[in-house]
């Protein structure tokens, strides 16, 4: 790979630093395409407001609930920084185009975008990005959303208690199935 694209809300950057992850460890993230980089331009309630994806080489998004995809990207603005892709690798995080770097890195150039959901856009209309509106999904997600619960819980545990608001905010009929959940996994076997 020549060039990765990371996402951010800030702009001009001229250095990405490692982060910390749910994956355990601290990387740079990149994507190997920019309209997949461009996805996580907002992580607005992440997988409980819409679901990012490929699908048939081609990035896709799945609303959760009605209006979910402009609720995550009208009006956010950022940047989009390419980066020297040789210092990254593929195949630890489990998604094919998104790959990981273990030192900082060192920004190439940066496309600024002022109006995310403008740019996803023009990315649907040129046939680069599929956006499936609620209540449309894949097969692999259910009707019910039920697939969030294990994601709500692996968070809450990362994240702390504070992320049941977020499950409470975007998914109030989940809740108490989160919580049931947690409390379950908590208890020794």
């Amino acid at each position: 790979m020549d060039v990765v694209y990371h996402a951010s809300r800030t702009k001009g950057l001229t250095e990405i630093r490692c982060n910390s992850s749910t994956h355990g460890e601290s990387y740079v993230y990149a994507a190997k395409d920019v309209v997949h980089s461009a996805l996580f331009l907002s992580c607005l309630g992440g997988d409980l407001t819409c679901q990012i994806g490929c699908e048939d080489e081609i990035s896709t998004i799945t609303e959760r609930y009605p209006g979910a995809f402009k609720e995550r990207y009208l009006g956010t603005s950022g940047s989009i920084y390419l980066l020297n892709g040789k210092d990254f690798v593929e195949g630890k995080t489990g998604w094919d185009v998104e790959v990981i770097a273990t030192t900082n890195q060192s920004v190439l150039n940066e496309i600024v975008v002022e109006d995310v959901y403008t740019y996803l856009m023009s990315f649907k209309t040129n046939g680069q990005l599929r956006i499936l509106e609620y209540p449309n999904r894949p097969s692999f997600i259910p009707k019910d959303d039920s697939d969030l619960i294990v994601k709500c819980v692996q968070f809450t545990k990362v994240f702390g208690s504070s992320y049941l608001k977020e499950v409470e905010k975007f998914h109030p009929t989940l809740l108490d199935k989160v919580i049931k959940e947690l409390r379950a996994s908590s208890m020794p076997r």
